[in-house]
């Protein structure tokens, strides 16, 4: 998925193909993918994917690098301003949004 993944970053890579490529154009990158590596080690896991390895890499593909961009400064500008508040309940919406942000990284949580 990895390097599938990141050959349509590289063909599209600021706007990339759009809401909902991944279901429409991964599996042809998949056998572009294995027609130049017919001996691959990774042919054995080749499948119809619904979404990459995780959310992070579904951004790039579908919306490029300016949309990873938009969801990584929104999460940072959300974890910037719960940094930055007073409230009591503060530790619990840090812990939540880490847990978030570690779960985002190895699976898709949106």
């Amino acid at each position: 998925m990895w390097e599938v993944s990141s050959e349509m970053i590289k063909d599209k890579p600021v706007f990339s193909h759009g809401f909902g490529a991944i279901r429409a154009k991964y599996m042809d990158y998949q056998v572009e993918y294995f027609k130049n590596n017919l001996y691959s080690k990774y042919v054995q896991l080749a499948d119809n994917i619904k979404h990459p390895f995780n959310e992070f890499i579904e951004a790039a593909v579908e919306f490029g690098i300016v949309g990873l961009n938009i969801v990584l400064s929104f999460l940072i500008f959300v974890l910037w301003k719960t940094l930055k508040s007073n409230t009591k309940n503060r530790e619990l919406i840090l812990s939540g949004l880490t847990s978030f942000f570690v779960f985002a990284c190895f699976s898709y949580p949106l």
